[in-house]
């Protein structure tokens, strides 16, 4: 069996968040027309995010450094006289 999910069941997914988030009334044409927005968005991230996943095969990736990143932003913010 493959582990690709139909089309239909990821509508099935995508309709039972909804309803769980409580959006109970949408009708069948919003909840399509909802689920083919979602279905670009994600194919938009999918190719923004194409580039780094290849980078990182080809090895050039590092670890995240989340303090580094930190560090980054403060100066930034402290540039444009933002303080913490």
């Amino acid at each position: 069996m493959s582990s690709t999910l139909t089309e239909l069941e990821l509508f099935h997914r995508f309709i039972g968040e909804k309803i769980s988030n409580g959006s109970r009334d949408l009708d069948l044409q919003e909840a399509v027309k909802a689920f083919r927005a979602y279905q670009d968005q994600l194919a938009h991230l999918h190719q923004d995010v194409q580039p780094a996943l290849e980078g990182s095969q080809r090895g050039e990736c590092q670890p995240f450094d989340a303090e580094a990143l930190k560090k980054r932003i403060t100066e930034r913010l402290a540039s444009r006289g933002i303080a913490e």
